[in-house]
């Protein structure tokens, strides 16, 4: 999952590259975590979401796309939801208020 997240990655999907069904890993993934494999990929997403927010100056836009929201909508309203804030709003105040960003690293 942590090499994929930013790939259109479904329950089925996951499940079919370990060779399960989507009930089965479902079940065994609940039974490990506590969580539905879809949580748990939503989780990762948003927590490498925040992670470029405050560490790199790019754009929100292509913070989407690169975990896994090609639809920057989709990736506002899901962001908000698991944070309480926008994008922008988080970055902001993780900031203090729009402090200069720092650059992102090479990979």
């Amino acid at each position: 999952m942590q090499q994929h997240y930013a790939e259109s990655l479904t329950v089925s999907a996951l499940a079919s590259r370990f060779h399960f069904s989507p009930d089965y890993l479902t079940r065994l993934m609940k039974q490990t975590t506590g969580l539905a494999p879809s949580v748990l990929i939503a989780q990762y997403r948003m927590n490498k979401a925040k992670h470029l927010l405050v560490h790199t100056n790019d754009a929100i836009q292509q913070i989407s796309r690169e975990t896994g929201y090609p639809d920057i909508a989709v990736f506002s309203r899901t962001f908000k939801k698991h944070t309480g804030q926008s994008p922008t709003l988080y970055r902001q105040e993780q900031w203090g208020g729009g402090a200069r960003l720092r650059e992102k690293k090479p990979k």
